[in-house]
């Protein structure tokens, strides 16, 4: 991560990893007032040739070649994505023989859909923030952005915290996902490689009716793959229907329960109004005896 020597000098690549989109007026003037330390290069803004998909940024080989050009960079700091959105999923696997290992990487950072980029840079070790997009920052708590700036200029990740679902406690490395995004994993070379590691799962999700988040966590326990992890933190699950929050306690218990590690749900991340940062990849302890969710 950035430290407090070079955060007034670090080179942004704003990029669109999925769903076409401009930055609008009002997430300049935030990124202008609260992040002005950052230099966000004009170039990198600039859309290429859309694709004939209206969903789709741009074609997938160019979004593709376009985040290795930007990743494999010297010259770049930080690849901030400006909007999730349906795409990734398409050439995110492109990239994957093709990542060029060295001491020093660009951070990328983004939530929702870009999380598919972060399941992507812990199978490969490397580490990410799961934090605002540049097209959410007026939609994000002053908390969360002030948690955010402090971070890029070279401070320690926030402690968040949740309520207790199961107890217990676990320590691992930390992989913050969208749910769904996780799901669409399964199978494919993003699928993350949880097996003989500790690893904490977080995860979040949006607009989706109760009932999904049934079918995608109990597909998730068919496969095994909750079986491999030491913890699981619950961010920001909002509803497309009207079920309440007692609703999702109830499920979270019914799947979860069959599980042998402690489950935070309730954590200020994701697609809410909070959206604390979280290091992809970093050591973290879970406490699902307090609802704490911390960095040792």
């Amino acid at each position: 991560m950035p430290n407090k020597e070079e955060s007034r000098s670090l080179r942004v690549i704003a990029f669109w990893p999925s769903s076409p989109s401009v930055i609008e007026e009002e997430d300049w003037k935030i990124l202008k007032d609260r992040f002005h330390f950052l230099k966000i290069e004009e170039a990198g803004i600039v859309h290429a040739p859309a694709s004939k998909l209206p969903y789709l940024a741009m074609d997938d080989v160019l979004e593709a070649r376009r985040f290795l050009m930007h990743f494999n960079s010297d010259e770049t700091d930080l690849l901030w994505a400006v909007r999730g959105g349906y795409g990734i999923l398409r050439w995110a696997g492109m990239v994957v023989d093709q990542l060029v290992k060295r001491e020093r990487h660009p951070v990328v950072l983004g939530f929702s859909d870009v999380s598919l980029i972060h399941i992507l840079l812990f199978n490969a070790n490397i580490p990410s923030i799961h934090g605002p997009m540049i097209n959410t920052l007026k939609d994000t708590s002053d908390e969360s952005l002030e948690a955010l700036s402090s971070i890029l200029k070279g401070a320690t990740f926030p402690s968040l915290k949740g309520k207790r679902l199961i107890g217990g406690r676990a320590r691992g490395r930390l992989l913050p996902v969208n749910l769904s995004c996780l799901v669409s994993s399964i199978g494919t070379r993003l699928q993350p490689h949880l097996h003989g590691q500790d690893v904490i799962l977080a995860i979040e999700d949006h607009r989706e009716p109760l009932y999904r988040i049934d079918r995608m966590l109990t597909q998730l326990l068919e496969t095994g793959i909750l079986e491999e992890v030491s913890g699981i933190a619950v961010g920001e699950i909002l509803l497309s229907d009207n079920s309440n929050d007692s609703l999702l306690e109830t499920l979270l218990a019914d799947r979860f329960s069959r599980l042998r590690c402690p489950v935070v749900y309730g954590l200020p991340f994701g697609h809410g109004l909070s959206n604390m940062p979280l290091l992809q990849g970093g050591s973290y302890e879970l406490d699902g005896e307090s609802g704490w969710l911390t960095m040792p």
